[in-house]
């Protein structure tokens, strides 16, 4: 693994101590204020129903489906033991009752849409959990109320009146928004390991990108930004594109023709006028075809070109002079600035350019 693969996956890893630092500073931060519907400490787990929502009654209670990572059996457990801890409460009041009912809707929701994405291949939990808005989940103090299980879906959450901080209810109401915020963080830790694996599969293609790509000039990116900027979807979005035009774009080669029993080699000044590249087996093979125009001794003839290589194209040239019958030469174009910006490409180049030019003369002397 080259040096900037590692840098990037170095980087990666860096990113995210520092996103999960600032997450727990965050919550150390939104503490204040909270009073009693702060994160629970171990050994708070309170008596009667409210205590059947505790985070450390609740994980105590699902622990081998945890560590077993069930994470199904551990959402619909979670679920259940959330509604007979808010549902099995005596009736209250009206207004308690309409913010324990609201609350177990919002928990219902939640754990459904995180049940459906634990469903999925685990390489999309990332992208399936993203509209969560997990870390808005934890109780919070706004406006002079206590807000939970704030997402996307739901941007007021469950606000809780500051007149009820010292309502029993309360207890059951906050461990319970905590309790789920715990289960989701716990069930978007599983995307760590496979996010790490994607990030070092996408800088490799972008290495292969790199190395192996045809070289563009400025019209060529500038075009080329434009089809990738339509074509963005997804998580595609951060690898880079399998489809690019090749646009007049000129280049110097030369042609090689049988002539009078002899192999004849011209130099040529050409341009692609047009044609695409394909990058096959997940970026790993760029195939090019372009249609060329070359100019030989005031004769321009045009015709296929395939790029099979890293560093250069084959294909033919079809020429009718002035007053003499039409041929066909053998064209081949070499990328020089790309060899000569790697000693190891110039080492390959050179090889082939000798082996053809060794083959050639052979079959000329036949």
């Amino acid at each position: 693994m080259n040096t900037r693969v590692v840098r990037s996956i170095d980087a990666l890893r860096c990113a995210l101590l520092i996103t999960a630092c600032g997450a727990f500073a965050t919550v150390a931060r939104a503490q204040d204020g909270l009073g009693r519907c702060a994160e629970p400490a171990l050994g708070s787990i309170g008596k009667g129903d409210a205590g059947l929502v505790h985070p450390e009654a609740l994980r105590a209670k699902f622990a081998e489906r945890i560590v077993a990572k069930d994470w199904l059996a551990v959402i619909d457990g979670y679920g259940e033991a959330i509604d007979v801890g808010l549902r099995g409460r005596a009736r209250g009041s009206a207004e308690a009752n309409a913010l324990r009912d609201s609350l177990t809707l919002a928990v219902d929701r939640l754990l459904l849409e995180a049940r459906n994405a634990v469903q999925r291949p685990k390489r999309t939990w990332a992208a399936a959990l993203n509209p969560l808005d997990i870390n808005q989940t934890r109780p919070t103090f706004s406006g002079g109320r206590l807000v939970m299980l704030e997402t996307a879906s739901r941007p007021r959450g469950v606000a809780v009146p500051t007149a009820a901080e010292d309502s029993t209810e309360v207890d059951a109401l906050c461990w319970t928004a905590w309790s789920v915020y715990q289960l989701l963080h716990a069930i978007n830790f599983e995307t760590v390991p496979d996010a790490v694996l994607r990030v070092e599969a996408t800088a490799a293609r972008w290495d292969r990108y790199e190395a192996r790509g045809p070289l563009q000039l400025p019209h060529e990116l500038a075009l080329n930004r434009v089809v990738r900027a339509l074509n963005l979807t997804g998580g595609g979005r951060y690898d880079p594109p399998t489809f690019e035009l090749i646009f007049g774009h000129p280049f110097a080669g030369f042609e090689l023709r049988r002539a009078d029993g002899a192999v004849l080699q011209q130099a040529t000044a050409a341009a692609h006028v047009g044609g695409f590249t394909l990058w096959l087996a997940d970026r790993k093979f760029p195939l090019s075809v372009t249609w060329v125009a070359s100019a030989a001794q005031d004769v321009v003839g045009q015709g296929p070109v395939v790029r099979l290589g890293e560093l250069g194209s084959v294909g033919y040239i079809d020429r009718k002079p002035p007053g003499a019958p039409s041929f066909r030469s053998f064209a081949l174009q070499l990328d020089a600035l790309a060899f000569l910006l790697d000693d190891e490409r110039a080492k390959k180049v050179l090889s082939l350019v000798g082996l053809s030019a060794a083959t050639l003369e052979g079959a000329a002397r036949k």
